[in-house]
């Protein structure tokens, strides 16, 4: 009499073994998710504050060349007075400077001012800053 049985199928070892493999591949996966949260984040503040650079540096260069006055033009001083707003917590300062042809800070107008104007914001514990510069030709 042959003994004849069906082999197919996992045994209890074996499925164990695979459940262990899946679940090391999933929690080193999931070791990834916070970093890729905090570097989100950090995009996001990152484009907020040179939208918020650009949007101040384009009032400055409305102006007319005459009218651009020189030294901190802006103190430091919240981007948005509303508190509900997100864009509240970054700061903004705007300085503008006369410069010589080699970019050298200068006390007399030879014909070109640089604006600068800096972005500024907490992350994590850390402050951050973005820098946008411009040069502006009287001629």
């Amino acid at each position: 009499m042959s003994n004849k049985h069906d082999h197919r199928g996992f045994t209890l070892i074996e499925a164990v073994l695979a459940l262990a493999i899946f679940l090391i591949g999933a929690l080193a996966i999931l070791q990834f998710l916070p970093m890729g949260l905090k570097l989100a984040m950090a995009g996001r503040y990152q484009t907020q504050a040179a939208f918020l650079a650009q949007g101040k540096m384009e009032q400055y260069l409305a102006l007319p060349y005459d009218g651009l006055e020189t030294g901190v033009v802006e103190e430091r001083q919240a981007a948005i007075s509303d508190p509900a707003s997100q864009l509240h917590s970054f700061e903004v300062q705007a300085e503008i400077h006369h410069v010589d042809g080699d970019l050298n800070e200068v006390s007399e107008d030879e014909g070109m001012k640089k604006i600068e104007v800096t972005v500024y914001w907490q992350e994590g514990v850390r402050e951050k800053e973005k820098h946008l510069i411009t040069l502006v030709s009287k001629y």
